[in-house]
């Protein structure tokens, strides 16, 4: 039996088909990292779509054939910046051999990250009380996924240390658990303004806090 055109394979896509692709893609991409600035300094409500576009060099137009609505942007913003955190944060921590060790080095890196890309706690410090109710309600369960799932890697590299005999028996996920939020609670209020002690000084402390949970190496 005959197969007719519409169910024929797609033709592969061509050559240039393929470099506009690549273009858009590049295209969306530096608007997406023009617009993390711009909702850093701006908020979700002080940044508007003609300001975003003059950061990113799009015409409006342009701007609006990538995402449509500025709510669309601020997800993609927010969701691109957050896995790229997190997957450095995790490359830079499993390069450590031992768990004591990566724990440790897991609060050096993520101090790290806040001083070298400051744009996204930015953005994320506004999160309690800057971004729109309909952004939460789009974002909530993705947001939550994503956090709930950073959280479990953290502690099961606490169940590691614990394995190890690094945690002098205090339960994995409660250490785990309390080490998110002392970097989340810490990174915020850094973030915020809302501590007047420095970031180094903070993140020498907390790492010298969780230090002393844990076993020195010597001893096992």
């Amino acid at each position: 039996m005959a197969i007719s055109r519409s169910e024929t394979v797609d033709a592969p896509r061509s050559r240039r088909e393929e470099r506009r692709e690549r273009e858009l893609e590049l295209r969306r991409a530096d608007v997406v990292a023009a617009a993390a600035v711009e909702f850093a300094e701006k908020g979700f409500d002080g940044a508007q779509m003609s300001a975003l576009a003059a950061r990113a060099e799009v015409a409006l137009g342009t701007l609006y054939s990538l995402f449509e609505s500025k709510e669309q942007l601020f997800q993609v913003v927010i969701e691109t910046s957050a896995e790229s955190v997190r997957a450095a944060v995790q490359a830079e921590v499993l390069a450590v051999s031992g768990a004591r060790e990566r724990l440790l080095h897991l609060i050096d890196t993520s101090f790290e990250r806040f001083r070298s890309e400051p744009v996204f706690f930015r953005i994320y410090a506004q999160s309690t009380h800057g971004w729109p109710a309909r952004i939460r309600a789009t974002m909530g369960e993705s947001a939550q996924a994503h956090f709930a799932d950073f959280v479990q890697w953290v502690v099961g590299l606490a169940r590691d240390a614990a394995a190890a005999g690094a945690l002098r028996g205090i339960d994995p996920e409660a250490f785990g658990l309390a080490l998110m939020g002392a970097l989340v609670n810490v990174t915020a209020a850094i973030t915020a303004g809302t501590t007047t002690r420095p970031a180094e000084a903070l993140a020498s402390d907390v790492r010298a806090l969780f230090e002393r949970l844990l076993a020195p190496a010597e001893t096992r």
